[in-house]
């Protein structure tokens, strides 16, 4: 049955949010263009329970990971499908779809944006412990820059957990160590960089200050603060999309993920600098981190031999199941109804993708790889 109300369940303590405001928007604008209204309930906090009754699937959003994680498990309990609109679902459950910016991607794009400006010195400054966003982007900029001649450790990462002011605590005699720094949204770079103000340390001349979200607060400050864009209201109309997707489709096991696009905004607090080569499209990883494990010999072995099984059928699974227990090949012939000359022709293929020159080579091949080779039954 099509719904037409949407439930979408908020934080409560988002309740005056700009950014989960603009998500709520969105999906009411995509719900009233399709005749839907949309209901807007309080995620249950303090041992609260969630409504069984409530339309199927559910968009949750919010700030909280204690109380995002009770919903979630209470919803599943409940057979509900859920959407995350502004979170992505990777540290919470993966039976759940999500609209959301790549918040590594964009770290990363950030972090190579210092970089190319030659500050190699970088700093995490106003992560919350207990912020699913804010550690993902921790997570990120860490192993990103592993191998980099200044990697990101968690030595450079000054967290608070009850008063932001405890971070700028740990921070602030530290910070002729950096050269930049950067901060989890603009309200904490805002902060941060009146901090830095008030102890003499001159942005962006002493060090640059770069951050997420795009907030109207970091264009009007002296100097403006150089951030990604965050489109929140695309967001809601993306999680109505999955919504309306969801509800076609009526599957219980099928997931969606959209990914929202992104801008990085250069201003005063990076000296509205523009590194001659910039980069079309980020890369994750450096290209040592992403050619090591593809370097690694048993992994290119083992890559060959998923690029032979894919290239073969089911009778030439069963043959390589023969050659592996020791058949001859006038037993094969016998046990697979075919004659020796297609053996052969089906043999000359495997070894030659195998990149083998003689049985005993694929042999040696492929137990190196599967110790007993067992061809399933059919899935």
């Amino acid at each position: 049955m099509i719904a037409h109300s949407v439930t979408v369940m908020l934080d409560p303590a988002c309740a005056h949010s700009e950014w989960h405001s603009e998500i709520i928007r969105g999906i009411r604008k995509s719900a009233a263009a399709t005749q839907r209204t949309v209901q807007v309930l309080d995620l249950p906090r303090g041992g609260g329970t969630v409504d069984e009754n409530l339309i199927d699937p559910v968009i949750l959003t919010g700030f909280s990971l204690d109380t995002l994680m009770e919903s979630i498990r209470q919803l599943t309990q409940r057979h509900k499908r859920i959407i995350l609109a502004g979170i992505d679902t990777d540290s919470l459950a993966s039976q759940v779809s999500c609209v959301t910016h790549s918040r590594s991607q964009q770290t990363v794009q950030l972090i190579r944006y210092l970089q190319a400006c030659g500050r190699e010195r970088i700093a995490l400054v106003g992560i919350g412990q207990h912020s699913i966003n804010d550690l993902v982007k921790v997570s990120t900029a860490t192993r990103f820059t592993q191998h980099h001649p200044h990697p990101i450790t968690q030595n450079d990462v000054f967290m608070w957990s009850g008063r932001m002011e405890e971070c700028f605590r740990a921070f602030l005699p530290v910070a002729g160590s950096y050269d930049a720094i950067l901060c989890p949204n603009d309200y904490v770079a805002l902060l941060a960089l009146n901090q830095l103000k008030a102890r003499g340390v001159r942005v962006p001349q002493d060090l640059y200050l770069v951050s997420f979200s795009n907030l109207a607060i970091g264009r009007f400050c002296q100097p403006s603060i150089t951030t990604i864009t965050m489109d929140f209201l695309a967001i809601g109309k993306y999680a109505f999309s999955i919504w309306q997707q969801l509800q076609t489709l009526g599957d219980s096991e099928l997931v969606s993920k959209i990914i929202a696009p992104s801008r990085l905004l250069v201003r005063g607090s990076t000296a509205f600098q523009k590194p001659e080569a910039e980069e079309h499209s980020v890369k994750l990883w450096d290209d040592l981190q992403k050619d090591l494990f593809y370097r690694e010999p048993v992994i290119r072995s083992l890559m060959q031999i998923e690029s032979c099984l894919n290239r073969h059928d089911a009778l030439d699974l069963k043959i390589i199941e023969g050659i592996l227990q020791g058949l001859s090949y006038e037993e094969l012939t016998e046990r697979l109804y075919i004659s020796s000359s297609a053996l052969h022709y089906r043999l000359t293929k495997l070894y030659r993708d195998l990149g083998c020159t003689s049985r005993k080579a694929f042999e040696q091949t492929m137990r190196a790889a599967y110790g007993e080779f067992v061809n399933p039954v059919e899935e």
